[in-house]
């Protein structure tokens, strides 16, 4: 679902933080659900592309899976949506998914390549690392609150296009 949230919108960590609790993580809610608990999946993930440029971004849910599990897969998917939706996520998820942010952040900045690609982009958006520190700065200070709203706000089950891929004879 596209969504008007670019790089440099205040909700673009917001929704990102949410994402991370309900698919980008092994312990994510949809990829526990789907293929933990079902073992319909070989993996599920939530994720926003967004760009600095512009303001809009793309919310993805995707599930790699057997096509004869698309149906139980996309009902689970949309069940896990609207649950998260009604009951929002909790504390221990978001402290979770926090770990997890600042996990990444270390993994990306003790690789020599991943640095040197941000100083690059610093460099072409006359940027510093101000702008990674201030991010980190808003991931430790969101609320449970902040991030349900913004999930309530932005992930429409209605509005979704579903598309499919592989052989499903």
């Amino acid at each position: 679902r596209a969504v008007p949230v670019g790089e440099d919108d205040p909700d673009y960590i917001k929704i990102e933080l949410a994402l991370r609790m309900f698919g980008s993580d092994a312990d994510s809610r949809v990829s526990r659900r789907l293929r933990e608990e079902e073992s319909l999946t070989y993996g599920a993930y939530a994720l926003l592309s967004s760009d600095r440029e512009v303001s809009s971004g793309l919310v993805t849910i995707r599930a790699i899976h057997a096509p004869g599990n698309v149906g139980r897969v996309e009902q689970a998917i949309d069940e896990e949506i609207r649950r998260a939706l009604r009951d929002g996520f909790t504390e221990a998820e978001l402290e979770s998914a926090r770990r997890s942010w600042a996990d990444r952040r270390l993994q990306v900045l003790s690789d020599e390549g991943s640095v040197a690609s941000i100083l690059a982009s610093n460099l072409y958006w006359n940027d510093t690392m101000q702008r990674w520190l201030d991010r980190d700065e808003r991931i430790r200070t969101l609320t449970l609150d902040e991030v349900n709203a913004v999930f309530r706000k932005y992930v429409k089950p209605d509005e979704a296009l579903i598309l499919g891929a592989g052989d499903y004879d």
